[in-house]
This record gives C-alpha cells, structure tokens and sequence, in this order.
C-alpha cells in the first residue's frame, strides 16, 4: 500500500580494498578526451576521502570531461580542476554557502559563485520551482512540467544523464539542460525510471528563459 511517503535509507558503501582502488585509479589514468567520467554520490570510507578530487585533478590534466554530483567539502575541492559539471539541489548549494536558497533568484547568484570557483557548467534544481543553469557568464531557469510525482529517487541522476547524453550528441547547453529537466520529471512522474517516450512527451512543456548575461 502507497502511503504517498518516502524515506531514504543511504549506507557507506562497499568497503574497496587498497588494491581495487589503484586498478580503478589506473584506469581512469587512461581515458582519452573523447571520455566523460561521472562521480556521483557520497564517498565510501575504505577510500581517501579527497578521492573526488584526485580524480578530478588527473582527468583536468588529460584533457577529460568530469562530471561531479556531491554535496559538502567534496564537492568545493573538485572545483580548481574545472569540473564539466556540477549538480546541487538548493538545499545542497545553501549549505556550501551557509545560507537558505528559496528563490530562483537565489540560486542564480550563488551558482554563479560556484562557476566563479571553477565549475564550467551548474545546475541547481529546485524541485517544483525547475531549475537555474548558470554557464560562463549567462543563467538560465527552467519550468518543471506539470504531472503527479510518484518517486524522486533517481530524478537528479536522471537529470545528469540527461544533460550529458544530449549534450554529446548535440553539443549544445541549452539543448541538454532542457532535455535534464523532461528527463529528471520522468523519473519523478513514474514508479521507475523514466522512459525515452515519457521524456518526449514532457519536453514540449519546458521553457528556458535567460536570467542574465548574453
């Protein structure tokens, strides 16, 4: 029975021996600039905890696009390698500022602190408030379509997926933040992830309107 509540249950990870560790950091070691690398989620204890950071420097330094979903210290540290993308939720962008963000307003001016940092690309969602992507110096906000949400897991993963899949394939900003908003409001919209057919029929409904710059 559906109670219309979620509760979100997140453990530390696996424990990754000393040896896994180096295999993985050797692979990443060499990737090719053709090559996005996603670090996503909370740090496992077994594993250095500037591990993020480390791994954004080597790809910054091979020429590699790294995309990185995280909240806290973590992701300020990963900032000086120039991150591709970043991806806080308000809650997540307040706290790095010790602040509240209620407002689009609000996350256009402290994701633009993040770009200032170092981040190339920031996406702020907001929940039913859509989302604001600040780029170099123009911002962006988006709607959220309208529709029932039944699960938010994976939305912001979706989001990510979304931004990175459109834009390899079109290589453009606006293209692939209006594609991560209809992607992150399947997942939200259904009891799963979302699908290719339900993200086309919410794309019609996302407008983009420019907040500053240009």
């Amino acid at each position: 029975m559906k109670t219309g509540l979620e509760t979100e249950i997140n453990s530390q990870g696996p424990v990754i021996s000393k040896g896994n560790y180096q295999q993985l950091f050797s692979q990443i070691e060499q990737l090719n600039n053709d090559d996005i690398l996603i670090l996503s989620g909370s740090i496992p204890p077994s594993v250095p905890s500037d591990v993020y950071e480390a791994m954004a420097r080597t790809c910054s330094h091979n020429g590699i696009k790294v995309v990185v979903d995280t909240s806290g210290k973590e992701l300020l540290n990963v900032l000086p390698h120039r991150p591709f993308l970043i991806k806080p939720n308000h809650h997540e962008l307040g706290e790095l500022f010790s602040t509240e963000i209620s407002t689009v307003d609000d996350a256009r001016e402290y994701g633009a602190k993040l770009v200032e940092a170092g981040a190339q690309n920031v996406i702020v969602s907001m929940a039913g408030q859509g989302a604001v992507l600040c780029s170099g110096g123009e911002s962006y906000s988006a709607n959220v379509p309208k529709g029932n949400v039944i699960n938010s897991v994976g939305a912001g993963d979706s989001m990510v997926a979304g931004f990175i899949g459109t834009y390899e394939r079109k290589g453009d900003i606006l293209s692939a933040f209006r594609f991560s908003l209809a992607a992150g409001s399947a997942t939200a919209f259904s009891s799963d992830l979302g699908t290719l057919d339900k993200i086309e029929e919410l794309l019609p409904q996302i407008a983009i309107n420019q907040l500053t710059g240009g």
